[in-house]
C-alpha cells in the first residue's frame, strides 16, 4: 500500500514484529478492536483512507 501508486483492494500482509522500511514514523494511530482480524481490518481501511503504508502491532500490558 504505497502513495506512489493506487491502493490496492487487498492488504499486503507480511509477516514479522517490525517493518524493514527506512522511512522515520510520522505518526500512530491506536485502534481497539476485539480480535487481531478486526484489527486489520481497521488498519486496511486506515491505509486506503491516508495512501500511505500502515503497520499493525498489538499493545503489550
Amino acid at each position: 500500500m504505497d502513495s506512489a501508486g493506487p491502493v490496492p483492494l487487498e492488504p499486503d500482509v507480511t509477516p514479522g514484529p517490525f517493518s524493514v522500511a527506512a522511512a522515520a514514523l510520522g505518526g500512530f494511530w491506536i485502534i481497539e478492536a476485539v480480535n487481531q482480524a478486526a484489527a486489520l481490518e481497521r488498519a486496511t481501511q486506515a491505509s486506503a483512507a491516508c495512501g500511505q503504508k500502515v503497520e499493525l502491532r498489538a499493545l503489550e500490558g
